[in-house]
Order: structure tokens, then sequence, then C-alpha cells
């Protein structure tokens, strides 16, 4: 069978019937269908060379996901490339490419390098605005949060060594320094990256103790430190000492 591939438009029909293929693939993975979905019902899905793909044996060797998507939201008429008489074997190539970070994909949007310690930052910004859901973002939310917050990411990313600041750190100061656009951020950001002339009761020591202590990863401690960078930069900006951090909700 000679391959073929044509751009389709999903009916429900052609989903019923690619669906029907699916039997020699891996398992679905419920964050990856949910995101899927939303980018689908909020209008961000987009024709790209990554479609579905058909084996001459007549199952499904790539795909599965944004089928069982689009099948879940009702069969809407987007989109998609469908290659049709794959090799079999074509299945053990899927996905063994250089994968795209999205510290890539916007640093190719603005044409300026965007790191992954930045992509962290705007994924802690939008989860603390969601109520700390720990969903996938598009890239079209994330690069309009770096468009919103450009400035104090900018501003805060000139600070001596704030290469060291974990993502969750950066976003809190991010977050304050674009709501008060009080230069005092950036004197605090200073402190915590350098440590330099602090004493007992210093806001920004106690942090900076505090994120020395606490390194490990994951939400909840992703949460915690957002939280308790939070809590320091408030001390810090009304003039109090504070010995102990506390990670209240802001």
């Amino acid at each position: 069978m000679k391959p073929t591939v044509e751009i389709v438009t999903a009916t429900k029909q052609l989903i019923k019937e690619l669906r029907a293929l699916d039997t020699h693939n891996r398992n679905k993975k419920k964050t990856h269908v949910d995101y899927l979905r939303k980018e689908i019902r909020e209008g961000r899905w987009t024709l790209t060379n990554q479609g579905v793909g058909v084996s001459a044996s007549n199952y499904i060797v790539d795909g599965g996901h944004r089928l069982m998507a689009i099948e879940l939201e009702g069969c809407p008429p987007v989109q998609f490339i469908l290659a049709r008489g794959l090799p079999d074997y074509s299945q053990k190539y899927v996905d063994q490419h250089a994968k795209r970070s999205m510290a890539d994909t916007l640093t190719l949007f603005f044409d300026s390098t965007i790191s992954n310690q930045v992509i962290g930052a705007l994924n802690t910004i939008l989860r603390v605005k969601n109520g700390w859901n720990i969903g996938k973002f598009s890239p079209d939310i994330l690069i309009a949060e770096f468009e919103e917050n450009e400035s104090s990411i900018k501003h805060l990313l000139s600070v001596e060594k704030s290469k060291s600041l974990s993502a969750a750190t950066l976003a809190a100061l991010i977050m304050t320094h674009h709501q008060t656009q009080d230069e005092r951020v950036l004197q605090f950001a200073q402190q915590v990256t350098c440590g330099e002339m602090l004493q007992t009761g210093d806001p920004a020591l106690t942090l900076r103790n505090w994120l020395a202590a606490n390194t490990r990863g994951g939400g909840a401690q992703q949460n915690e430190r957002y939280l308790k960078t939070r809590s320091a930069l408030e001390a810090f900006l009304e003039g109090r000492r504070l010995t102990k951090l506390y990670a209240r909700s802001m």
C-alpha cells in the first residue's frame, strides 16, 4: 500500500473510524488529552505537521491523544494531517526526535533567548492565577503571560546572580514588581542572590537560608517556595524584621 497524506476536517464518522483503529498504541495520558480538549474548546487548535498516522496494517501509529480529544469534544470541524499506509515499523520512530521545549518555542517566537527558568516562572504565575492548577499551558497562553510581564522579567534578570533563583521565587518577584512597580523588589532580589551585609531578622536572609535548606522539587514545594518568597518580600517592603517564614496565601 502506497503511503498517502492529506489535510482532513474532523467529522463524527471519520473520528469514529480512526478511533476504531487505535488498537496498538500506548495508554492515553489524561492530562494531555485534557490539555488538547481545552485547546480545541478555546479555539487554539492549529494545523501542524503533527497529525494522525495509520499503518499499512490499518492501525494508528501516532495521534491517538488527538483523536480522543476531538471525540470527547464532540468532533468539532478541526483540521489535521492524516497519513495512511505508513510502514508498520514506523511506530518505533514516532517521538524519537529531539523534542522542542517550551523555551525553544518562545525563543523562536520572540527571536530572543527565553530560558527554562523564565518558562518555569511563567508556569508558576499561571498556576497561581488558576488556583494552583498543575495543568499544561499552551504556547499562546505562555506568550501572552510573557508579554504582560516582560518589563519586570527583564529587570529581575538584570540582578546579579539572578540565574540562581528558583522558578517559584522568580515568579513571586516578577508578580510583585509587575503589580507594584516598586524598584525595591530588585534590591530584595539582590540581597537574596548575593547575601551580602545581611543580619539576623533581615527578610532576605531568612528566605535565603530557608531556600538553601529546602531544595526539593514538586508541586507542593513549588507552592510553598512561592508563598514564602512573597511573605519575605512583603516583610521587606513593609520594613519588618522576619525570623520565621510562613506559607500563607496572598
